[in-house]
């Protein structure tokens, strides 16, 4: 190659490296290796994460003050109660099918008064003649489980009580033998709730309280 063709080609590339730097500069073009680090992004368009996944839907409930995570197919249905002057219960439903999980939640400010024990210190010690009754961590909160058997089955109790509510779910039989028929020779050593399936493992302990309930 010539020195004047060298000359050109260097002129030239100086030129073009020139160009760029302007442009860069002018109109704020960030030049990197695409071998290196990718630039942090700046605080006005970083990404937030979704607060659930797009599975998942955030049930709220302002008159009883609480959330709770369950999946999109779920519905959440207030059923009638007997004592609805202090109690409501929901019911977990998809579809046409109902989950085995029950929402109980109580106003222990007017159903302690009908009880012979008038308050909660007292009313918590009364729970510990029940069937595996124990204190737990649930979703990072206080509560309490134990399992309550009637003629024909057991369920898996979870309470949490808070500002003098109690907010109580029952897993029922069928959550933990979903095939077999309810014949009255269940073996309470086979329910727990560390035994329950994790789907509903994640909506109890999904429960939040809403501030000032």
């Amino acid at each position: 190659m010539s020195k004047h063709v060298l000359a050109a080609v260097t002129i030239a590339t100086l030129t073009a490296a020139g160009l760029i730097l302007f442009f860069g500069q002018r109109f704020g073009i960030s030049l990197r290796s695409t071998g290196g680090a990718p630039p942090a992004p700046s605080a006005s368009s970083s990404i937030q994460p979704s607060k659930t996944p797009s599975d998942t839907q955030i049930y709220r409930n302002e008159e009883s003050g609480f959330t709770l995570t369950c999946p999109s197919a779920f519905k959440i249905e207030v059923r009638s109660s007997a004592n609805s002057r202090y109690e409501k219960n929901f019911r977990f439903t998809t579809g046409t099918s109902t989950v085995p999980l029950i929402l109980q939640i109580t106003d222990l400010d007017k159903y302690l008064p009908l009880t012979n024990t008038p308050t909660v210190p007292e009313y918590v010690r009364s729970l510990n003649g029940l069937e595996h009754f124990k204190k737990a961590i649930v979703g990072e909160k206080d509560a309490y489980e134990y399992l309550a058997c009637g003629s024909a089955a057991c369920s898996q109790e979870v309470m949490f009580i808070h500002n003098d509510k109690q907010f109580q779910f029952s897993i029922e039989y069928e959550a933990y033998f979903p095939d077999e028929q309810i014949n009255g020779n269940v073996n309470p050593q086979s329910i727990s709730y560390e035994s329950a399936p994790s789907s509903i493992q994640q909506i109890i302990e999904s429960l939040e309280f809403l501030p000032g309930s």
